[in-house]
């Protein structure tokens, strides 16, 4: 039994659309604090945006302990 092209064949999957920015909070540290995240790069767009997630999870993280006053 032959089957037909169309049904043997992998439908093609629909292009990539590019996902929309997500909507972060502003993360404000002290200025005499300063994060440098090197050779954080990527050509893939996911990857860069799991990079990107995980400096402003890094961000955040060291915003919440600069934040917090020992003295009370």
């Amino acid at each position: 039994m032959r089957t037909s092209p169309e049904l043997s064949s992998p439908s093609p999957s629909a292009p990539a659309q590019a996902s929309p920015e997500p909507v972060r909070p502003k993360i404000t540290l002290p200025s005499s604090f300063q994060l440098t995240f090197e050779d954080w790069k990527s050509g893939d767009p996911v990857e860069r945006a799991v990079l990107k997630d995980g400096g402003e999870d890094l961000r955040a993280g060291y915003a919440a302990i600069t934040a917090n006053d020992p003295r009370q």
